[in-house]
């Protein structure tokens, strides 16, 4: 007798074929029937005007410490996602050493700290290997499965601190034994973040050295690359270099061009993409669906120029002198900038800057620069100083892409989806994390994919954009009993509604769940139903199983 029987539903299979109607059947974690007879079952779900397909794969989430502090994941799973990607961006939670926990802890906890999903800096980390890691998680439960990536940033902070310079030949081994002992573990890859520090000062080649390892795990590398904007072109090549040399599959995360003058470059990626992979080189790409960045760290100081940011920190009577007022007019004449590591990274105009959260002028949020300069009949310049003068954090949204680029990179058959977010619940996970203000995608990514670009901008069939959230996903991640309908596959399994699917919250309000998600079946247990958590946590962390490479 199978558990559960969802009947009459129009099954997208996630391989890309046309819908077909048909009965499933569970029993334990997997799919065991697939048909149109009705076999007894525990339980029967009527499926009748909803679309069924495989559980939602993020390719791309940094919930490794929010799914600790509530394992439940809700903005994720009411999305349909069943899976995520973790350790991104060169941030991982394992493997560490008693001595680096102290350094990695502030670096890779900064964004959750600023936004107050976690607590204090003295959260509790007791354990270092990416097994013991995932133990912790399976132990306590957690709503959505997890795939555990090793963060090349993770590595760097254990072997050689915060140091701003190359790799030496004994700390690049002592990154890779810890790699490998990862890898052993079950991890699925190694992930860099090249545009910040620490990793920002490592070689090419200490990348590959890295990958060498990952290659004879069968893992594969996955690249917040080293620049978005002016260079670009030159950072994906970087990733595929990589990838190429040490022998194993690339994957360049949350694909992008930042800042106006580099719109239109990824029509160039994308072919430089094809080119490698014409090559015999395994290179894709994943992508969220919104023109803003994250909100994270993005606050009026960041967008300042240095000798601005020294006169915040040394006095703030200056900011009324009349060389500073001239010289503000002067260099914020068009609008900010952002700053990395001392460098503008892209240029963004007074009437694209929104402002999301104001603690001192709360009447201000939701306007852009130019709105108030109309409203209070002021420059945009020194509603900027007014603002800096009282030492308010305001954060604001910039918008470096745009909607062309996003449908370019979006409607290609190498993309898929990833949110780049956090699972949360609605109203944070501390009383701080109240007050401020996440990036709608970590609640509205998948959704957004099929209600803006599947049924508003008709930009892909729907059939093809479950297969960019599923299989391809699935296919890329190794784990092939995941992403596809069929008999003997995992039971992660979504019921939507198509007519009333779609993200719900916005910029100003983006803590809203998402809706027309109906059930999530995760490994077989129901932990969505009616479009309500059932409290059931059914995820697990996965473990990759590759190979060890034969040795010459």
């Amino acid at each position: 007798m199978l558990d559960v029987l969802i009947e009459n539903s129009r099954v997208i299979d996630g391989t890309g074929e046309p819908w077909f109607k048909a009965n499933v059947g569970v029993r334990g974690d997997r799919i065991r029937y697939l048909g149109l007879n009705r076999p007894d079952a525990r339980r029967r779900i009527d499926g009748a005007g909803l679309f069924l397909s495989p559980g939602f794969i993020d390719m791309h989430s940094h919930s490794d410490f929010t799914l600790i502090i509530d394992p439940k994941g809700e903005s994720k799973i009411r999305q349909g996602v069943t899976t995520e990607v973790i350790g991104n961006c060169g941030l991982s939670p394992a493997p560490v050493t008693e001595e680096g926990k102290h350094a990695l802890l502030e670096w890779e906890l900064m964004d959750a700290i600023e936004l107050g999903l976690v607590k204090s800096k003295k959260i509790k980390w007791n354990w270092n290997s990416v097994e013991q890691y995932s133990g912790l998680l399976n132990r306590k439960g957690v709503g959505i499965n997890v795939a555990p990536v090793i963060g090349h940033g993770c590595l760097r902070v254990m072997a050689m601190g915060q140091a701003k310079r190359a790799a030496n030949r004994h700390e690049i081994s002592f990154m890779k034994k810890l790699l490998a002992e990862g890898m052993k573990e079950g991890a699925f890859g190694l992930s860099s973040g090249l545009a910040y520090p620490p990793a920002c000062y490592a070689r090419q080649s200490e990348l590959v050295e890295l990958c060498r390892v990952v290659r004879k795990f069968g893992g594969f590398y996955m690249s917040h690359i080293r620049n978005e904007g002016d260079r670009l072109l030159q950072a994906v090549r970087e990733a595929i270099a990589i990838g190429a040399t040490s022998g194993v599959p690339v994957q360049i995360s949350h694909m992008k061009a930042m800042g106006r003058r580099n719109w239109g470059k990824p029509r160039n990626v994308l072919e430089i993409m094809r080119n490698a992979r014409k090559r015999g080189i395994n290179v894709t790409g994943d992508q969220y669906p919104y023109e803003a960045v994250s909100l994270s760290a993005m606050y009026l100081e960041d967008f300042l120029p240095d000798w601005l940011r020294k006169i915040l920190t040394a006095d703030l009577s200056l900011l009324d002198s009349g060389e500073t007022k001239k010289r503000m007019r002067r260099d914020l004449r068009n609008g900010l900038s952002w700053y990395l590591n001392g460098k503008r990274v892209f240029d963004h105009p007074w009437d694209e800057t929104l402002i999301v959260d104001a603690p001192s002028s709360r009447r201000y949020e939701g306007k852009t620069f130019t709105e108030l300069s109309t409203l209070l009949n002021k420059e945009p310049v020194d509603i900027l100083r007014g603002f800096l003068s009282k030492r308010s954090r305001i954060q604001i949204l910039p918008r470096p892409m745009c909607e062309e680029d996003l449908e370019t990179i979006l409607r290609d058959e190498m993309v898929m989806i990833g949110s780049d977010g956090w699972a949360l619940r609605r109203g944070g996970l501390s009383a701080r994390a109240a007050r401020t203000k996440p990036h709608p995608r970590n609640y509205g990514t998948f959704p957004r994919v099929i209600h803006r670009y599947v049924r508003q901008r008709r930009l892909l069939t729907l059939e093809d954009a479950i297969r960019k959230m599923t299989s391809s996903t699935a296919r890329k991640l190794g784990v092939f009993e995941r992403g596809i309908i069929a008999e003997g596959m995992s039971a992660d399994i979504v019921l939507f509604d198509f007519k009333r699917l779609r993200d719900a919250g916005t910029f100003s309000k983006p803590e809203v769940y998402a809706k027309g998600v109906e059930y999530v079946l995760v490994n077989g247990e129901i932990a969505i139903a009616g479009g309500r958590h059932t409290g059931i946590l059914a995820g697990r962390a996965l473990r990759h199983v590759g190979f060890v490479k034969k040795q010459a």
